[in-house]
């Protein structure tokens, strides 16, 4: 917490001194319906209206979200925080799709997932863990689709049996199947990760056997 603290005041003073060498203009504002503090940094020396960074933040007045703009390229970095100043997640976002390393955390600062997107779908190595830190399914995702995994109980042996797991801090059922000897087996359903531009969450299903997909996306 410390770290996070100290790496915000930093980022402050230096955002300050930024505003003053290179002609910023800082909005503070609330969040309508609310009152937790908005704080928007425009370069007014290129264009009043382009937004370089703008941060939300909790009642208790820890930053509860942080996001950077570079306007040229179309990417967007975010940054969501608890009200304890932990990290919740991080991701960078291109024109509106995920495209990079996605972080989740536990509201204990404990890592639960680290995986990689391209437009907006899973793509390259995974890692998920539970709260204690330990590691519960590893693999890796192959245009949307998780192929290769493996899945630990929280001894760290493979597991056997129902395998539920769920988005933090909604709770929203991520995925659901059969697990043998640590492999899928058997139907899968799978709740889509990234909703960025999309009104409601898509889910899938997909069969497999002995940790290998059988069907198509269905």
């Amino acid at each position: 917490m410390r770290y996070h603290r100290l790496f915000l005041v930093m980022s402050l003073l230096l955002l300050a001194q930024g505003l003053a060498e290179a002609q910023l203009k800082m909005v503070e504002a609330v969040v309508p319906g609310t009152t937790r503090k908005w704080i928007k940094v425009y370069q007014e020396e290129v264009s009043p209206d382009l937004l370089l960074q703008e941060t939300l933040y909790h009642a208790n007045e820890n930053p509860w979200m942080m996001v950077k703009y570079d306007q040229q390229t179309g990417t967007e970095r975010w940054q969501w925080f608890y009200e304890n100043e932990n990290p919740l997640w991080s991701a960078t976002i291109v024109d509106g799709l995920l495209q990079g390393r996605y972080q989740h955390w536990y509201e204990n600062g404990m890592v639960a997932e680290i995986l990689y997107f391209s437009d907006n779908v899973e793509n390259g190595p995974a890692s998920f863990y539970y709260r204690s830190g330990q590691l519960a399914m590893e693999g890796r995702y192959d245009n949307g689709v998780m192929v290769d995994f493996n899945f630990y109980d929280q001894m760290g042996e493979p597991f056997t049996g129902t395998w539920e797991w769920f988005l933090f801090p909604t709770h929203t059922l991520r995925m659901t199947g059969s697990i043998v000897g640590g492999k899928m087996e058997g139907e899968w359903l799978f709740g889509q990760t990234a909703n960025v531009g999309k009104p409601n969450r898509v889910t899938y299903t997909i069969e497999y056997r002995q940790g290998t997909p059988t069907t198509a996306v269905n």
